[in-house]
């Protein structure tokens, strides 16, 4: 039983350690390809030296997920066919290409986002109200609605797959120009930029549970040959 116990924590050690080097890899590929999407080298470079990163390795690349065929065979394998059309799916796929290049985000991790929140259920609520694929609390999405003058009906507006996806990521927007720093920034959309304020303020570790959950999907995305 004792030597059960040691073999196991033996295991363990390493396999967090490659967790954790994983996940420092993608959240590098994500800076990585921010700044190449919005071509601000002298940011991307001032941002490397301010996390005390040397260089974002080019090796790995997540842009492989950027042709909505692509994208539109993985939704139709999330998606509940019963209750999606191909050309509904064919809609939501060039979407989240066309936000992905908006907001400058990797499509993959926009994906990560909707596995992680909602399981690719567009209709699914939170215990805290929140609405949707990527789990928009109301009064965020009103406010959100408003500032980019889109209508808004409520919780039937966050049940839209489209309008969920744009406010979603117009939140994201918002937290990373806040917090910079990926784990960070994913980090307030999982618990809410004041409580991580918070923990920042007063030196309190957060958890890094969520992001870590989003970079695993994210890595899988990014690295699969559709």
């Amino acid at each position: 039983m004792l030597q059960r116990i040691i073999r196991a924590i033996l295991f363990s050690i390493p396999l967090a350690a490659f967790i954790g080097l994983a996940c420092q890899s993608e959240e590098q590929s994500l800076l990585r390809f921010y700044y190449a999407t919005n071509t601000d080298y002298q940011s991307y470079l001032e941002d490397v030296q301010s996390f005390g990163q040397a260089t974002i390795p080019i090796s790995h690349s997540p842009w492989n997920l950027k042709d909505p065929q692509q994208i539109a065979r993985v939704l139709r394998m999330r998606l509940d066919p019963a209750l999606w059309s191909n050309d509904q799916v064919r809609r939501l796929a060039e979407h989240v290409v066309r936000l992905s290049h908006r907001y400058h985000f990797p499509p993959a991790l926009i994906l990560s986002m909707i596995e992680v929140e909602s399981r690719f259920v567009p209709t699914a609520v939170s215990g805290h109200g929140a609405v949707g694929l990527m789990q928009v609390m109301p009064s965020t999405g009103e406010r959100l609605a408003a500032e980019l003058s889109m209508p808004w009906d409520a919780k039937k507006s966050l049940r839209d797959p489209l309008t969920n996806i744009e406010l979603g990521l117009q939140y994201m927007v918002q937290l990373r120009a806040r917090f910079k720093q990926p784990r960070r920034y994913l980090t307030a959309y999982n618990i809410g930029p004041s409580a991580l304020l918070r923990k920042l303020k007063s030196g309190e570790p957060y958890s890094e549970r969520y992001y870590n959950k989003v970079m695993r999907s994210y890595h899988e995305y990014a690295t699969r040959a559709l």
